[in-house]
């Protein structure tokens, strides 16, 4: 059976987080924090190793550019995922 994931307030700080840190933009606070909460958080932890994938791949991928709407609508989706899954 597949345990019930409860969103913290922490879960909510990594989303609102997550872009940023991919791009090295987040303060050494906000880092420490997202590093402490994904090693407790096997939700978070998922999500963020599943966006570092998806980061790496596009990188080298590089003749071909994403549409700035398809960009949004896959940002969109995970975040609507990420929310169901509570």
């Amino acid at each position: 059976m597949k345990e019930e994931f409860q969103k913290s307030p922490e879960c909510s700080r990594l989303l609102d987080w997550i872009v940023d840190y991919l791009d090295g933009k987040v303060t050494e606070k906000m880092r420490q924090e997202i590093i402490l909460h994904v090693q407790t958080c096997e939700h978070c932890a998922r999500l963020l190793w599943g966006m570092k994938r998806i980061v790496r791949y596009c990188q080298m991928q590089t003749d071909c550019d994403v549409p700035l709407l398809a960009h949004q609508q896959l940002w969109e989706a995970l975040i609507c995922e990420f929310e169901t899954e509570e």
